[in-house]
């Protein structure tokens, strides 16, 4: 990995290991991140996509945002629900871009722990899907 990426991959822990805590979510790593993550292979992801309950990008938006807003992140993007912090970018988005890969319940997705952090990642043949 170089520079770039060991940054977006400690920014996911530490923002994954807050939604832990703070909303008891198990987070989607999703994307060119996520694929980055799954195949081994640098691929220069510009952001980190992360999905979560739908009610945390729609009813709890303001919860969300005070939450990664007092990791030292600011908005971007609120339409695309955009964060920056140190040159890394974060994107949050509602797991239902999801549903139609997991047979309707991203639930189901693989759940990896690092660090004491859960979160659920796609497979290689759901990429292979996806794009």
């Amino acid at each position: 990995m170089d520079k770039q990426t060991d940054k977006q991959h400690e920014t996911f822990i530490e923002v994954a290991k807050k939604l832990n805590q703070e909303f008891n979510e198990v987070p989607v790593l999703y994307g060119s991140f996520g694929l980055e993550r799954i195949i081994q292979k640098g691929i220069k992801a510009a952001d980190i996509d992360i999905l979560v309950r739908n009610e945390l990008v729609q009813e709890h938006w303001d919860a969300l945002k005070k939450c990664v807003e007092g990791m030292g992140f600011i908005l971007k993007d609120e339409e695309e629900h955009e964060f920056e912090r140190d040159g890394v970018r974060i994107a949050f988005a509602p797991e239902t871009d999801v549903r139609w890969l997991t047979g309707g319940d991203p639930k189901t997705l693989n759940v990896t722990t690092i660090e004491e952090m859960r979160f659920r990642e796609l497979t290689v043949e759901q990429y292979l899907e996806l794009y």
